[in-house]
């Protein structure tokens, strides 16, 4: 079966991945610095030996972050050499397995969770990575009926011809749900927010600034637009939040073309015209992705798709492939990408990774303590998701 991954719901697929964020809260940049998997060889490379000073010189590094990845450095620091030994991916599994098995007994909107390493695409000590999970909720803050949630990702960092790192993900999510009830959810939610002013939102002669005049304008269109009730509805509200994003952005340029003309110091013209060539790709970058609207032989609309093809998202991220599906029944993403941000931190913090999930395979008391707090810390972000059965939606 193939599995998908959608950003418009990467909020409550995070409920699926808990555990995820245990293994590596660490270090973001492990699932943001990620690649295409291959098999897993036979026999991995034996780990490399860590000299004392250079060891040192990542604890304080690590310890300075503080909070509660400070207290896992400070626990992993008393390994003597931090160099872990090898992973053994079914080990962590089982591990990852008896760090879920609470979660399900203390939320009671989830009717399962599994979470694992694919071993036979996963070496870590290679940086290759797959990456599986599946939730199902009973219920959820914006239907009655059970939300299916797949999670697929490939993930691997090699070195490019110029020495530096590179990260490739490849992988995807699949959400089946109540589309239209979780756009509705959105909305709202996006009201609320767009209840408060934009921060410094008003230009010099007192007119409101792009993003404030976007956010009246969005405002105003929420308020007046009635629930949605059919793909129709939502294709509609996606497209017209669409065009006020491109006017706004459009807008902006403008702004910056004008304060860049005005100004007489050259150091401040450099800084706006900088902005202002980041905010036109930014512009450029909307025209990267195509939208496809499916409709049924009445002209009813019944999915849309966004379709995007080797975008240059910034200096060090290329997009190769992404496409969204929106369906009344069915969220989908898949996405393939590379990128070279923040793959500085990934060589300082794989050493503490692999220590993680090797104490993890271990049953290591300590780890899994700290484990399943930050577990229940993760969730709890997200426990809004499962409904109270005061706030449930009514029964048809």
């Amino acid at each position: 079966m193939k599995l998908h991954r959608t950003s418009l719901v990467s909020h409550f697929a995070a409920v699926a991945l808990p555990v995820a964020a245990i293994l590596l809260a660490v270090v973001p940049q492990f699932l943001t610095a990620s690649a295409q998997a291959q098999p897993a060889p036979a026999a991995p490379p034996a780990p490399r030996r860590v000299s004392p000073e250079r060891r040192a010189q990542r604890v304080e590094r690590l310890r300075k972050l503080g909070g509660q990845i400070g207290d896992l450095v400070g626990s992993l620091s008393n390994d003597p050499t931090l160099n872990p030994p090898r992973v053994d991916v079914p080990k962590v599994n089982e591990g990852i397995a008896a760090l879920l098995a609470p979660l399900l007994t203390e939320e009671g909107g989830l009717e399962s969770l599994r979470l694992h390493f694919d071993p036979a695409e996963t070496n870590l000590a290679r940086d290759r990575a797959r990456l599986i999970g599946a939730a199902q909720l009973r219920r959820s803050s914006w239907s009655n009926e059970p939300t299916l949630v797949d999670l697929d990702v490939r993930a691997s960092v090699e070195r490019r011809q110029d020495g530096r790192p590179q990260a490739t993900l490849d992988g995807g999510v699949r959400v089946q749900t109540d589309v239209i009830a979780l756009g509705n959810r959105a909305l709202a939610r996006l009201r609320e927010r767009l209840d408060r002013p934009a921060r410094g939102g008003v230009l010099p002669d007192g007119r409101p600034n792009a993003e404030e005049t976007f956010r009246l304008r969005t405002l105003e269109k929420l308020e007046r637009t009635p629930p949605l009730l059919n793909m129709d509805d939502l294709v509609d509200m996606l497209t017209y939040l669409s065009g006020l994003r491109l006017n706004a952005t459009n807008d902006r340029i403008d702004e910056l073309k004008e304060r860049a003309a005005a100004v007489n110091d050259e150091r401040l013209r450099g800084r706006l015209l900088d902005e202002l060539a980041d905010v036109r790709r930014q512009r450029d970058q909307m025209f990267d992705v195509r939208p496809n609207v499916e409709r049924d032989a009445d002209g009813r609309a019944v999915a849309m798709t966004y379709s995007m093809v080797k975008s240059q998202w910034s200096s060090e991220t290329q997009i190769e492939r992404f496409r969204l599906a929106i369906s009344q029944r069915e969220l989908t993403l898949n996405v393939v990408g590379t990128t070279g941000q923040g793959l500085e931190a990934y060589s300082l913090f794989k050493p503490l990774i692999l220590n993680t999930l090797t104490r993890i395979q271990a049953r290591d008391p300590d780890t899994m303590r700290w484990g399943r707090g930050l577990m229940n810390d993760s969730v709890g972000r997200f426990r809004g998701l499962i409904a109270p059965e005061e706030e449930l939606p009514p029964q048809e």
